[in-house]
């Protein structure tokens, strides 16, 4: 093994390391996806790029980040404010300078104007637009239908406050994670590979009063973690034997 192969693995455990850091914190938000990180023999690459063999480098390459978008475990917390997407999609809400991001973190609130809002007071969007709270009405006559129809519910009347805008790339590569629990578009050419959820079609629902739980858990991360740092031992330890093998050479040579 050379001292290129030993210090690129090294310079991989320590991004792998960042993202499972994160992927910890993670595992106590609604809706966090994980994160986690692909690789291959940097000889791969230069291969492909040149067309031809090379013995010169060998290593691996830096490493390209991905997001698990499985769904996590849903929990009942009795709040109705609280919204889970059993199924495929993203809530799309929208930031104070109208741009459009999307969340499975479903644990929303109101603003002063009783509008819905998630935590980081952008609007959560229907299809009528912001979801408002009548004046005089209370979160005990809201209701929420699987397919994520709002209403308010007076008596024998039904006031309907919009649908919930749930919506799914066609291709998750499309989006780019900007925090924790929210993504945003590469490309806005993109908006139009964002298409609105069938909330009727058989499996799905919008589960009011409940959240999706983060798909890390702190166990599985801390095992990722272990076998990581064993890995950046591993490459520090070739890397000491690499330096002892040349210190060596020089000193025969040198005499």
């Amino acid at each position: 093994m050379s001292i290129y192969a030993a210090a690129s693995g090294m310079i991989l455990e320590e991004k792998r390391q960042e993202l499972i850091a994160r992927n910890l914190v993670g595992s106590a938000m609604p809706g966090y996806k994980r994160e986690f990180l692909t690789s291959h023999n940097f000889k791969t690459d230069l291969e492909e790029m040149q067309k031809e063999n090379t013995n010169k480098f060998q290593g691996t390459s830096g490493g390209k980040e991905h997001v698990n978008f499985e769904q996590g475990a849903v929990k009942c917390t009795g709040d109705p404010l609280d919204f889970a997407i059993h199924g495929n999609g993203f809530f799309e809400v929208e930031t104070m300078d109208g741009k459009r991001l999307y969340t499975r973190n479903g644990q929303f609130s109101l603003n002063a104007d009783g509008i819905v809002v998630t935590n980081n007071n952008e609007i959560v969007q229907s299809d009528a637009g912001p979801i408002q709270i009548p004046a005089g009405n209370t979160l005990d006559q809201l209701y929420v239908s699987p397919a994520g129809d709002v209403l308010i519910k007076e008596d024998d009347k039904e006031t309907m406050l919009g649908k919930i805008k749930i919506v799914e790339p066609t291709d998750p590569s499309i989006l780019k994670k900007i925090n924790s629990t929210e993504f945003k578009l590469k490309d806005e050419k993109d908006l139009t590979k964002m298409v609105n959820v069938d909330t009727e079609q058989t499996g799905f629902a919008v589960m009011n009063c409940n959240l999706e739980t983060s798909n890390a858990t702190p166990i599985t991360e801390m095992v990722s973690m272990i076998r990581s740092m064993r890995e950046f031992e591993m490459g520090q330890k070739m890397l000491k034997s690499l330096d002892d093998m040349g210190k060596e050479m020089r000193r025969k040579l040198g005499g």
